[in-house]
């Protein structure tokens, strides 16, 4: 599923030709790929259902575990972000991580476009001059995706290795048990 957005102030650009929403899958994980309505740039999300040791856990928890463009900025549910209704995920039931490219050096086509009104000067200069200008670079769809699958693979990997340690925490708890020892005893010799 994609959607655009209206965005006829904004100059023409990589943009153009890009979705404005999009949804997949990776690594078992729901991802999403989301452009802000007014600044431009991209947002990438990766969400996780009840049963997930992270559901409904605040992103500055987990943030340090991540490595990913400008780092987690976003926990919670899409109902929060006023995204599309059409969907092909049940969004009411995912929690969502994400990160933005409104960082420098991140260009934002709806930033350049309020730089130009307050400073008509600017709109001699193309979007392409202003990034040289600003040392700034446009985080396109491939780039956001490509972030978003970076990110479900960590989560996964991370889970995967919490879920291991849980099964061998419990195995070894219930081998205790098996031989009539409680979690402050210790067996005579």
């Amino acid at each position: 599923m994609s959607v655009h957005w209206e965005r006829a102030s904004w100059p023409h650009g990589p943009w153009d030709n890009e979705p404005d929403y999009a949804e997949f899958m990776h690594a078992e994980l729901f991802c999403a790929v989301v452009r802000h309505k007014e600044l431009g740039h991209l947002n990438g999300y990766v969400g996780v259902t009840r049963g997930h040791p992270w559901f409904e856990m605040p992103y500055l928890a987990i943030e340090a575990r991540i490595h990913i463009h400008g780092g987690i900025t976003f926990s919670g549910y899409f109902s929060a972000l006023g995204l599309p209704q059409e969907s092909q995920f049940p969004l009411d039931e995912i929690w969502w991580f994400g990160f933005d490219t409104a960082h420098y050096p991140d260009f934002q086509p709806g930033i350049y476009v309020l730089q130009c009104m307050i400073n008509p000067r600017r709109v001699e200069s193309t979007w392409e001059a202003e990034c040289v200008r600003l040392r700034a670079t446009y985080r396109d769809f491939s780039y956001v995706r490509q972030e978003a699958v970076i990110m479900a693979e960590q989560i996964a990997s991370i889970t995967t290795e919490t879920d291991r340690k849980n099964k061998s925490a419990t195995f070894v708890s219930d081998r205790i048990a098996e031989h009539g020892y409680g979690p402050h005893q210790v067996k005579e010799r």
